[in-house]
């Protein structure tokens, strides 16, 4: 076949990219994401492009597929779009917000909360974004809502708190804690903020009722220590979150999951030896505190898993030589948990790369190629 014949034929063979075929284009690998965002660039520039329109195979909006499809960078090119309506539905009632939420994607949650995303839109089985967040054990993305609901970002607090299952009963968020992968660490979390274990469902089940009839003893625990204002934190309640927090960065362990983890705890660390209650702090302590402080300022710039590990042996080699200080103990059983969660993430993410490799690998023909 003559040059000239090949590229007539590649001309005949390589589909328009159009908005209609974008999202199963992209499915299939028939383009790469590069050659998609090129698209739309340039439809977003000559004025060519509905945002909003909902869209093949699934009838939904761009920006709900790329959130769903963890695209960061797609999510950001549709809204720097003034037109991109970021609560627009698809068919099942789901918000870009709300996959952002299913996936674990805090800084996709992130960007969609600047731009006004409304954290009560409910899928049709009534799940709002946060509940689903809850539900799910995404850490990272409940604190990041919670921070937007604290800072008075939406007054719908009571909304928010409480949604429609798929059964008609009014549950409160709190009581997803319960069947998420580690229900006592978000009990605890809910439980600092705007909910209560006295909270009920439309039935009159209380959220202590429901730890209760699960049987979940370390939920419990959290409830007592819930209980009343606390204006020190005892070394026994510090034991307890430590072994929280390890038990969380075991789960799905993931960058996100994994910094915001150490970061609790570290401010946990820090307010046990502030509330020692001596007159004068003695040198190793005030020593300590300024270094965890110091430690979170870190974890917060970090945004690899090798600078995470680092930052772990750090620590571990920095603290060996305080042994003394009740709160070293519970620091080595969250630093010893960061580090086989590390090691879990870094596998993950290595195994992911290759896979994508072999994905690109098995997408792009050599020149003159025929379909079988």
């Amino acid at each position: 076949m003559s040059a000239g014949s090949f590229l007539f034929f590649s001309k005949v063979l390589t589909p328009k990219i159009t908005p209609e075929n974008l999202i199963e284009s992209m499915e299939k690998g028939s383009i790469t994401h590069d050659e998609a965002y090129a698209a739309i660039e340039s439809w977003i520039k000559n004025d060519e492009f509905d945002p909003n329109q909902l869209l093949p195979p699934k009838m939904e909006t761009l920006l709900t597929w790329a959130a769903a499809n963890e695209d960061l960078v797609l999510v950001d090119l549709l809204l720097s779009n003034m037109k991109t309506n970021v609560n627009k539905t698809n068919e099942a009632g789901g918000s870009p917000l709300v996959y952002a939420a299913q996936t674990d994607s805090s800084k996709i949650a992130q960007l969609l909360m600047e731009k006004k995303a409304d954290p009560n839109t409910r899928l049709v089985n009534g799940m709002t974004p946060f509940a689903t967040a809850v539900k799910k054990g995404h850490l990272a993305t409940v604190e990041m809502m919670q921070n937007f609901i604290s800072a008075g970002y939406t007054t719908c607090i009571q909304e928010q708190k409480t949604i429609k299952s798929s059964e008609p009963i009014e549950i409160p968020v709190i009581f997803f804690a319960l069947d998420s992968p580690y229900p006592a660490y978000l009990s605890k979390f809910l439980l600092e903020h705007h909910s209560s274990s006295d909270e009920k469902d439309s039935t009159g089940l209380t959220f202590k009722n429901a730890a209760q009839l699960k049987e979940n003893k370390n939920v419990l625990e959290v409830i007592k220590y819930s209980k009343g204002v606390k204006s020190k934190l005892e070394k026994n309640e510090l034991i307890s979150n430590a072994k929280l927090y390890a038990e969380a960065m075991k789960y799905k362990p993931n960058l996100n999951n994994i910094g915001f983890t150490l970061i609790k705890f570290l401010k946990d660390a820090i307010k046990y030896q502030q509330d020692k209650g001596e007159k004068e702090i003695s040198h190793h302590r005030a020593t300590l505190t300024s270094g965890l402080q110091g430690y979170i300022t870190q974890i917060e710039q970090i945004d690899t898993l090798d600078g995470l590990n680092i930052f772990v042996e750090t620590c571990q080699s920095g603290i060996s030589h305080l042994k003394k200080h009740t709160v070293i103990d519970q620091l080595l059983i969250v630093f010893n948990a960061a580090q086989g969660a590390i090691k879990s993430a870094q596998a993950t993410m290595e195994s992911a790369k290759e896979n994508e490799e072999k994905t690109k690998t098995a997408t792009v023909k050599p020149p003159g190629s025929v379909s079988s």
